[in-house]
């Protein structure tokens, strides 16, 4: 189950936009380049995709809040934007998929020696 909050599934989903972009782009006109080789367009999209991720929720959940006051009780409630998955605020995710990314390619150099 996945769970979210306001616009906090693009964490998921932007990485893999970025992936199947990069795959039809540089997969079909690119022979011979080196975003060619579909391991190296994972690491180079997910870079792509996390500086995208980072953008997007630091702007979406630095909107302003808005102060209820309950007329009845004089409490007051602070509303604020909150696009997150699975709890964590949307921007964070970046750090996870540049991390993933230098896991691939860490495996990618050890795997050719």
């Amino acid at each position: 189950m996945i769970i979210w909050r306001g616009w906090g599934i693009l964490a998921a989903l932007i990485p893999a936009a970025f992936f199947i972009l990069f795959a039809v782009v540089f997969g079909i006109g690119a022979k011979g380049t080196f975003l060619a080789n579909p391991t190296l367009m994972i690491p180079v999209s997910g870079v792509c995709s996390a500086a995208v991720v980072w953008w997007l929720g630091r702007k979406l959940n630095s909107a302003p809040t808005r102060e209820l006051v309950d007329p009845k009780t004089g409490q007051r409630v602070l509303l604020r934007n909150d696009h997150s998955l699975f709890w964590i605020p949307m921007q964070w995710w970046a750090i996870p998929i540049v991390l993933l990314a230098g896991v691939i390619v860490a495996g990618m150099v050890l795997g050719q020696r």
